[in-house]
């Protein structure tokens, strides 16, 4: 009776082992990254809001331009030509603003894709080697019934 026992709690340990070291290296792995990941993301909609409210501000800027010029269809009148001015100049500071921030954006959305690959290129060659291995649990050796002769047979 305690030599059974004695294997079952070597496959408890050597289970535990096991189970123990996958927490290690993929729980670690994931909670080294996840701030980082949680941050970029943030990052990201912030700058989607702060692009969305800039481009708002364009087309106001814009549609204020436009108003003056509908309602001076034969040009500016020269009272209004200074403000106007200043509108036309302040809507293309804005446009200039609003573009850096896109470069910017593309620049922190291009890190973020490439991470978001080299994740899914880790997550394919896991699957693939889950499929090459015929699933993780085959990894820890498990005994099966009859011996030897029942492990030759399912190769």
């Amino acid at each position: 009776m305690s030599r059974v026992l004695g294997w079952i709690l070597g496959l408890v340990a050597l289970v535990a082992v096991y189970g123990v070291m996958n927490l290690v290296l993929v729980g670690g792995q994931y909670v080294w990254y996840y701030a980082d990941n949680q941050k970029l993301e943030a990052r990201l909609q912030q700058m989607e809001k702060d692009l969305a409210g800039s481009a708002s501000q364009i087309e106001a800027v814009k549609a204020g331009i436009k108003a003056v010029e509908k309602a001076n269809p034969r040009g500016i009148p020269e009272d209004k030509y200074a403000a106007y001015s200043r509108s036309v100049r302040y809507h293309n500071e804005l446009v200039e603003a609003h573009n850096q921030k896109v470069a910017e954006q593309q620049v922190v959305h291009g890190d973020y894709s490439s991470r978001v690959d080299q994740f899914n290129g880790l997550v394919e060659e896991a699957n693939s080697l889950a499929k090459k291995i015929g699933g993780t649990w085959y990894v820890v050796p498990m005994p099966r019934a009859g011996g030897k002769a029942s492990a030759k047979q399912a190769h």
